[in-house]
């Protein structure tokens, strides 16, 4: 593959020639494109996790609270629909739960239809950290990055779609039998094996 630009080969470039010398078989574009999304994941969860620490949280906690920010008023969902929307267990998300009650973000409300049931919601306190968090999104690098052109825009977020698609991602309002085990880490080379080509 030829670079676009001039711009300078970085770490994901070093890595693909690498495999390409190996010539283990590996699709090499196929592999950059997954190294980068990892490596994109990384830099934006260090990006915001960085922010979170300030107020005594982490990058899951922050997810958490955005997943509510996000739902509009009353800015309150079941503990299930927050498991699902974050891709982790329900034990992963009392963990966050917790944390964030201790810390005054989010409360414990019964839920108006079944008493023994306990719904999210995010508080006064939680809103207002959830808001700063939105100004951090909007000045973000990934923002900086830009200016992207519509096409440019529609064309990765397809390909991404397709990708999540591939690995289990399920379409809007579908429930999954059980959350993820796991923290998804996205890392790996697995089902690229097809054919090798090099880098010039």
């Amino acid at each position: 593959m030829t670079q676009i630009g001039d711009a300078p080969k970085d770490g994901v470039d070093l890595i693909v020639d690498e495999w390409g010398n190996a010539d283990e078989g590996i699709v090499l574009e196929l592999l950059e494109l997954q190294a980068r999304i990892s490596r994109t994941s990384l830099f934006v969860e260090r990006y915001t996790e960085a922010f979170c620490r300030e107020y005594g949280f982490g990058f899951g906690e922050c997810d958490l609270l955005l997943t509510l920010r996000r739902g509009g008023p009353p800015y309150t969902r079941r503990p299930t629909d927050l498991s699902q929307a974050s891709l982790v267990t329900s034990g992963a998300t009392t963990g966050r739960i917790d944390r964030l009650v201790a810390l005054g973000l989010v409360e414990r409300v019964s839920s108006t239809t079944d008493r023994r049931a306990a719904h999210i919601h995010l508080t006064q306190h939680g809103w207002e950290v959830t808001g700063t968090l939105i100004g951090l999104i909007k000045s973000s690098p990934m923002h900086a990055a830009g200016p992207f052109t519509p096409e440019e825009l529609a064309t990765a977020i397809s390909v991404l779609r397709r990708i999540g698609r591939e690995f289990g991602d399920l379409p809007a309002g579908a429930e999954a039998a059980s959350p993820a085990p796991q923290d998804w880490q996205g890392e790996g080379v697995g089902g690229l094996k097809r054919r090798a080509g090099k880098r010039e």
